[in-house]
């Protein structure tokens, strides 16, 4: 492909990347489009010429993490609580958790990127739910009987408002949520035996 016609998908990423920062950096709300385009090096115009509006930006960036996000749900393994608090702690504690929390906060105001956000959770906890089932399938997990959806959805639930939230000062959020979680599947095995 020759440099011109790469120029429009470097310029849209380039935008991409300057929201992403931008968000993580000041939060959603005070974040303007002029920002962005200052931040990314171009016009406001090469902004509109790829994206609709800030929301439609915004869509954009949740897009782009959304590989990022996968990749860390994608390590947890419930037979070993550890993969969970570590790829919780990266999730709520890592280079990307004010971005997160910016895409929260997005989605709470605008419609089109709660849209999009609801989309991309439900893909999430399908994710969530393969790795679930997979657990249970592994002989180590001594047949525990739960239900993969419901933890997935607990799962998202739990760490949906820990992103928003700050930790407890008594225990870090992920090791919170990753005892909770395997409380839920262990009790929920031992009283179906």
């Amino acid at each position: 492909m020759s440099d011109r016609r790469r120029q429009p998908e470097q310029t849209r990423a380039r935008l991409v990347d300057a929201a992403a920062r931008a968000f993580a950096e000041r939060g959603y709300a005070v974040t303007t489009v002029q920002q962005i385009c200052s931040l990314a090096g171009v016009s406001v115009g090469a902004f509109y010429y790829h994206f609709q509006d800030k929301p439609g930006i915004t869509v954009g960036v949740l897009e782009r993490e959304q590989d990022r996000y996968l990749a860390r749900l994608g390590a947890i393994d419930l037979r070993r609580p550890s993969t969970m608090e570590t790829a919780l702690s990266e999730l709520l504690h890592g280079p990307s958790a004010a971005l997160y929390r910016a895409m929260r906060e997005a989605a709470e105001v605008e419609p089109a990127v709660r849209e999009a956000d609801r989309y991309l959770r439900e893909v999430a906890r399908q994710q969530l739910i393969a790795a679930v089932k997979r657990s249970r399938q592994t002989p180590s997990v001594g047949g525990f009987l739960f239900d993969a959806s419901s933890v997935a959805w607990t799962l998202l639930a739990l760490l949906r408002e820990a992103i928003a939230g700050e930790a407890g000062p008594e225990e870090p959020v992920a090791r919170a949520i990753a005892r909770v979680i395997s409380h839920s599947a262990f009790a929920r095995a031992a009283s179906d035996r």
